[in-house]
């Protein structure tokens, strides 16, 4: 993801929360998004089983 769309999705979403991000924390929060979607990319790319059933509540 670019520097383009990571500020583009960041000022949408901001726009969408109804909370403005300040200019001296856009860098922090654009890079913490690109980590993110590193991360998220990585998750994405891992194959899972197709006879996998969903679970509706989480018991430890």
């Amino acid at each position: 993801m670019t520097d383009e769309e990571l500020r583009m999705w960041a000022d949408t979403v901001s726009e969408l929360l109804d909370m403005a991000v300040p200019p001296q924390y856009m860098g922090g929060v654009m890079e913490n998004l690109s980590v993110l979607y590193e991360h998220a990319s990585k998750v994405m790319q891992f194959p899972l089983p197709g006879n996998l059933e969903a679970i509706t509540a989480f018991k430890p």
